[in-house]
């Protein structure tokens, strides 16, 4: 894995380039943005990938309607997951009032803040999910998987949210 580094430039480089080149002939279209958004966090580039959807976002404006909108929405709010758990909670707050959200949305965001360690972050989301979607089988799968983890920390606040909502 030494090659890892090398690799996350090289890819970086490489959706620069493809950026500039797509802006040769114009800006670039949302679904490009949002392509390269979910290339940089194939890379693990978090930074790199929330700019690119966030620039996605700018290209649609106040076309909220379009399915590239909840992408790069999405898109920003996983990238938040690995770089500012609190906000990714937030933002995934704020898209929630939309309406738009299906239970998977809930499901994948809880399960990758209980993946960054974000335990009391992804209670909130799944908590919010299984409100949303009483009886939702990943929901539930993931609320276990929280109970696990916050039994391993120890963590009364966590406990309790997770007894609140029938887990303990």
């Amino acid at each position: 894995m030494k090659n890892t580094n090398i690799q996350k430039t090289l890819l970086t480089a490489a959706l620069g380039f493809s950026l500039s080149f797509a802006s040769c002939g114009g800006a670039a279209s949302p679904k490009e943005l949002n392509g390269a958004g979910e290339s940089a966090l194939q890379a693990m580039d978090y930074d790199g990938a929330k700019a690119s959807y966030e620039d996605a976002l700018a290209a649609l404006g106040d076309d909220t309607a379009s399915a590239e909108y909840k992408t790069a929405k999405l898109g920003v709010i996983e990238c938040l997951a690995h770089l500012n758990a609190d906000k990714c909670v937030a933002d995934f707050q704020a898209l929630a009032l939309g309406g738009s959200l299906e239970a998977k949305d809930y499901s994948y965001i809880g399960g990758l803040l209980a993946s960054t360690s974000s335990i009391s972050q992804a209670i909130a989301i799944a908590a919010e999910g299984i409100k949303a979607f009483p009886g939702n089988k990943g929901l539930d799968k993931v609320l276990q998987s929280l109970v696990e983890k916050a039994k391993s920390s120890g963590n009364t606040d966590d406990l309790g949210a997770l007894e609140g909502l029938g887990y303990l």
